[in-house]
């Protein structure tokens, strides 16, 4: 009975495994010939305007005399 248990283990760590590399391979597959700065792309603009938050919560308390000069123009 314990070679069973052992059995079903490794049958499904590689299971997990075969799923995950096929994941990868078809997830690599599909973005290879994508083009960038188009409208098929990923939306990069509102990533970096999301991202502002956290310093200004964190490092200025959001007090905007303490954050950086012309930070509107770099994010």
């Amino acid at each position: 009975m314990k070679n069973r248990w052992v059995d079903s283990r490794i049958l499904s760590r590689v299971f997990f495994i075969g799923i995950l590399l096929i994941s990868l391979f078809l997830s690599f597959q599909i973005h290879r010939d994508r083009e960038f700065f188009t409208w098929k792309s990923e939306l990069w603009a509102d990533r970096a305007g999301y991202y502002i938050y956290l310093p200004a919560v964190f490092l200025y308390r959001f007090d905007v005399t303490k954050a950086p000069e012309k930070i509107w123009e770099k994010t």
